[in-house]
């Protein structure tokens, strides 16, 4: 019995033996095989493309007057609003509201028969993009204006007709109680911080179309520019969110593990006030906080979604804006940038000004975020209207001594998304590096040579998020008390190494521009071929998307361009070789003719798989008005509009 144990026990133990030494074979085999399709597609894939970089991310290198673009780079013409009703009434600069007796006189208005009234705006409760009116006032003698925002209308009786409107934005003394804080803070030599954005503005057209404002920002403000600053998303919303929050817009991996991110990325954002956006550590560090947009169709957080269900900031101008937007209806000029006889963006820099003012004759330290969206969103030629006041504009504040003691940053979120320059390399480029400019005051000297070196290398929102940071918690030794705030970037105040990818900074592969780039040409049958694989994925994604079968499918009708993208030889490895061709097409449903692009990648073992977003470079006016997901927003075309 015992003899048949053994004797079974050792046929046991010499088939488990026989098995793994099979399986092992059978694996190494295999392992064999894999680097062997891996190491074939390396070769393949990478041969011809120079191995002479030895950093991990050569910045791309234009000139913003590079004569292939010449032909986008246009006049513009002025703003002229006209006279579409007389400048009735004004605000001095103690409040008092005044009915302009002079324009009264030179209109020839009689006085019997004018009655002018101002109205406040109430921003509605728990709403973000609803407000409501209060009663009418009447005024003849100047009164001091008692609000924060009003409305204004003169009339002539018996009628009624309204023959003047307008509205004033005013900043309103500090509460007692942020006062007390916000004084001691300044006492306490915090660094005060302005943004001002200019949105859709690329480092290369900042250059080109503001070149009086560069001047003066980099001879007589000593600012620093990034020029390896990369986008982290498409449009506003996550390049915004990841400066102000560290959070990315959609959930991807980071070394194996989800990145924190904000919102699911594909349905209709909802409400932000949880969001940790970095106002609110100022604000628990004594500043007065501020935030100022003039579009409110396209601000950073309400479109596609809700916004805020309480102000975010201290001052908050959006009701301001909604009702201008929505009063101004009896007496519009022909230049829609105008409100009535002024121009839409006086506005906006009067209310910045006035702000500064407050704070600085009240020794309050303050962050201010702001947001120049009319005049620099659609076109690429459009903002060069205002360098001449542009310059006067910071020239008056560096005379109000706000760059003292005041880090200002003048910066763009991106480049411009729709404009015909974004067809060419050049304008692909420019619409992923957005402007920065960084001014800082004497106070924090010590910080420029960090600033200045890391200037030239590859950064992302998130690296400026921990910029923002360090002066929110007033980290700002030369030696930092943190290794960062957020989960990806680090502080342009600290020395950043050269040899950092897009990924690990939250850049998109999509959005990189560290790429090796070769262009494909666009009739041959393998480009086409990819061109069919990026219609279908856009189909895919309307299928899983339109829930209600309101979009028409797309069909391919002409590829563009394309170009192959592989890293540079100092990341690639053959294991994880991954080759992106980035493809531009004309897609139809009559008329959309939508020019879109997007990113397929590709990899020794795997399908052609969609990356990321993909693109629109032309205009779609209410093409996609039958939804509201922002992941169809781009490539629906309704079919209400067949």
């Amino acid at each position: 019995m015992l003899h048949h144990f053994k004797k079974c026990h050792s046929q046991a133990f010499f088939i488990i033996l026989s098995v793994s030494f099979v399986v092992t074979v059978a694996l190494q085999l295999y392992d064999t095989y894999v680097r062997y399709v891996e190491n074939s597609f390396f070769a393949k894939q990478m041969a011809g493309m120079p191995s002479e970089n030895k950093s991990s991310c050569r910045l791309p290198n234009f000139s913003p007057f590079d004569p292939s673009i010449a032909k986008y780079i246009k006049s513009w013409p002025k703003i002229n609003c006209g006279k579409p009703q007389p400048p009735l009434t004004y605000l001095d600069e103690r409040g008092f509201l005044h009915i302009n007796q002079t324009a009264v006189s030179e209109r020839r208005i009689p006085w019997a028969r004018l009655t002018c009234s101002y109205q406040k705006i109430i921003r509605q409760e728990n709403e973000d993009s609803k407000f409501t009116l209060g009663p009418h006032k009447i005024f003849v003698q100047p009164e001091i204006l008692p609000h924060e925002f009003c409305v204004v209308k003169c009339s002539l009786f018996p009628r009624s007709k309204v023959i003047y409107e307008t509205g004033y934005a005013q900043v309103k003394d500090v509460t007692q109680t942020l006062a007390n804080s916000s004084q001691r803070a300044w006492k306490n030599c915090r660094v005060n911080v302005l943004i001002i954005v200019l949105d859709s503005m690329s480092r290369l057209n900042f250059i080109r179309q503001l070149p009086k404002t560069y001047k003066f920002l980099v001879e007589s403000l000593g600012s620093v520019v990034m020029q390896g600053l990369t986008k982290v998303g498409d449009n506003t919303y996550p390049n915004m969110l990841s400066m102000l929050s560290g959070l990315a817009a959609k959930r991807y991996l980071v070394n194996k593990e989800l990145a924190p991110f904000w919102g699911n990325g594909s349905t209709p954002r909802g409400y932000f006030d949880d969001l940790p956006a970095l106002w609110k550590n100022f604000s628990q560090n004594d500043y007065v906080t501020m935030f100022a947009e003039d579009y409110p169709k396209f601000t950073a957080f309400n479109y596609n979604a809700h916004g805020f269900k309480t102000p975010p900031t201290d001052y908050y101008m959006r009701p301001f804006w909604l009702a201008m937007e929505q009063i101004m209806t009896h007496l519009v000029s022909k230049d829609k940038r105008c409100f009535g006889h002024l121009p839409k963006h006086k506005f906006l820099f009067n209310y910045i000004e006035q702000f500064l003012y407050k704070m600085l004759t009240g020794k309050h330290a303050f962050f201010a975020f702001t947001f120049l969206t009319y005049l620099s969103h659609d076109h690429i030629n459009s903002i060069k209207i205002i360098d001449d006041e542009l310059v006067i504009y910071l020239e008056n504040l560096r005379a109000m001594g706000i760059f003292n003691n005041t880090v200002t940053m003048i910066m763009g979120d991106h480049g411009n998304r729709m404009d015909p320059i974004r067809n060419t390399v050049i304008g692909r480029v420019e619409e992923r590096m957005p402007f920065l400019s960084i001014s800082i005051p004497p106070q924090l000297e010590h910080l420029r040579n960090n600033l200045q070196s890391n200037a030239k290398i590859l950064t992302s929102w998130h690296d400026v998020y921990e910029m923002l940071m360090d002066l929110a918690m007033n980290n700002l030794n030369l030696t930092s008390k943190v290794i960062r705030y957020g989960y990806k970037g680090m502080s342009l105040f600290r020395p950043i190494p050269n040899n950092r990818t897009c990924l690990q900074i939250g850049i998109p592969k999509e959005y990189c521009i560290c790429w090796n780039e070769e262009e494909l040409h666009p009739k041959d049958a393998k480009t086409i071929e990819k061109g069919d694989i990026l219609v279908n994925h856009i189909n895919d994604i309307i299928k899983s998307k339109d829930k209600k079968k309101v979009c028409s499918l797309l069909k391919l009708v002409k590829v563009y361009g394309a170009q192959k993208l592989l890293p540079p030889h100092k990341v690639a490895v053959p294991s994880n070789l991954a080759v992106l061709t980035r493809v531009t097409i004309l897609q139809l449903v009559e008329p959309s003719n939508a020019i879109i692009e997007g990113t397929l990648e590709q990899r020794a073992r795997l399908g052609i798989q969609l990356v990321g977003h993909v693109s629109r470079l032309n205009k779609y006016g209410n093409q996609s008005s039958c939804v509201s997901d922002p992941a169809l927003t781009l490539i629906c075309y309704c079919k209400s509009r067949h």
